[in-house]
């Protein structure tokens, strides 16, 4: 009696097809949020999500833009909210010419994890994302 390697790789497919839908299912409902807002009397990038806010604060500074800390209620996370602060956060600075200074963990490391803004990276936070210098 022989192990049928068909039932492996059909078992491999189904969870690739299930893994494909949930991002779809995460585009989709990412692409439902409202736009974000800058608040700048607040200092931080919203988006109003059925009477809450989720934000990431921020601070300017001479030629970078510090994050310290991100909000995210509970009943929306996990569907991509913070994802698209950080997304829009990074394109503000790179619009700008700012550097990131992400001490929020949140930020780091999505940052971390996307390798098309190291170089946005602020150069004396660099090592602290592990990052090689600049």
């Amino acid at each position: 009696m022989g192990f049928d390697m068909s039932l492996l790789l059909s078992a491999r497919d189904r969870w690739a097809e299930l893994g494909e839908r949930a991002v779809r299912r995460q585009e989709e409902a990412m692409s439902e949020l409202p736009d974000i807002v800058d608040n700048t009397a607040e200092h931080r990038f919203e988006i109003n999500l059925a009477g809450e806010t989720a934000f990431a604060e921020y601070q300017l500074v001479q030629g970078g833009i510090i994050l310290p800390h991100t909000v995210v209620p509970e009943a929306f996370e996990g569907k991509g909210v913070g994802s698209r602060l950080a997304r829009h956060a990074i394109a503000y600075a790179r619009d700008r010419g700012l550097k990131i200074i992400p001490l929020c963990p949140f930020m780091a490391s999505y940052i971390q994890r996307h390798p098309e803004a190291h170089d946005l990276v602020h150069p004396t936070y660099r090592e602290r994302l592990g990052l090689p210098p600049a």
